[in-house]
């Protein structure tokens, strides 16, 4: 896959990040669980205290999960007010990195610019907890928020789901989950760049030639699918893949966020063409000159504070439309 135009401000983060690796020597892997440990390591390393920002605080606590108890952070607007719409944010790094901190800043921008209380969940992490281990925390974390609306002041009716890559992936595995289950059902999902598919199908053609695209590649996603599924490598699980389920009807309403140069474009358009031809309730802001991961890597860039936006005025205006309520 040719490599896409990149705006001025991406070009110089991305080379930027390029120089810092080729400089550590560190190799950047998710092949072995020994590269994944390592990659946990340098998040470790690397974490830096939560950032603040006015007009919003948060806590952690500890709730039930599938496999165990988790963490969660819940990010709470300092201006009172009755009954806030909710998110639950699903953090991204393949299922298989990543914690609170991984997206602490896009939570942050989203509590304050949406009006929500959000909580962002620390879900179990494979390979450790192969699949569904993550998808069913996530779950039963939304079931967990609207069960304790009171306690988070918030409207049961308008919680919504997001999260990025994998995390876009668990947001919409956990849409069909709530559909089918019929316990709690959000009113939007908003998945960024998610990984939709383990299967490289011809019509994939952004996957099959992803060998040198940025941020991730093919073997990436090929090595993070393995571990994902473990035993269940060749049999997934239902709701794991979501661009394997074949009924997308009756599902919530959804905001895509994407970026041309992600070897993932294909398949996610795939699936967001299943949403409409199924007459779910779609909006997609397929964005050029960013990559995957565009927030991580271009964190205050005019287009990422764009998308911000953009997130924001698709859950406020999902609530004015008030659509399957």
């Amino acid at each position: 896959m040719e490599k896409y135009y990149l705006t001025p401000e991406f070009s110089q983060r991305i080379q930027g990040m390029q120089q810092m690796i080729a400089a550590s020597g560190i190799k950047i892997s998710f092949e072995t669980v020994e590269d994944i440990k390592m990659l946990r390591q340098m998040e470790t390393a690397s974490a830096e205290q939560p950032m603040q920002m006015d007009g919003v605080g948060f806590y952690d606590m500890t709730i039930p999960g599938a496999v165990g108890d988790m963490k969660i952070r819940v990010y709470k607007p300092d201006q009172q007010a009755q009954e806030r719409p909710a998110f639950l944010l699903y953090h991204g790094g393949g299922t298989v990195i990543g914690g609170l901190n991984t997206e602490h800043a896009r939570a942050l921008h989203l509590s304050k610019g949406c009006g929500a209380v959000g909580i962002s969940v620390d879900y179990h992490l494979a390979p450790e907890y192969p699949a569904p281990a993550g998808q069913e925390d996530c779950y039963a974390a939304l079931k967990w928020v609207k069960d304790n609306a009171d306690l988070l002041n918030i409207d049961p009716k308008y919680i919504g789901i997001t999260g990025g890559s994998g995390g876009g992936m668990l947001t919409l595995s956990v849409a069909q989950m709530a559909r089918d289950r019929k316990e709690v059902i959000p009113f939007i999902q908003i998945p960024l760049y998610p990984n939709t598919d383990d299967r490289e199908q011809d019509k994939f053609l952004s996957r099959i030639h992803g060998e040198d695209t940025y941020i991730i590649n093919r073997q990436n996603i090929i090595h993070v699918m393995k571990h994902i599924l473990g035993e269940n490598l060749n049999n997934p699980p239902k709701y794991v893949i979501p661009n394997r389920m074949e009924d997308l009807s009756g599902l919530c309403r959804a905001c895509f966020v994407i970026s041309q140069n992600d070897p993932m474009i294909d398949e996610q358009l795939d699936y967001i063409q299943k949403l409409l031809r199924a007459g779910v309730v779609t909006e997609v802001h397929l964005m050029p000159g960013i990559t995957h991961a565009f927030d991580g890597i271009g964190w205050g860039t005019e287009i990422t504070n764009d998308i911000l936006d953009i997130i924001c005025k698709a859950f406020t205006r999902a609530i004015k439309e008030n659509v399957g309520m």
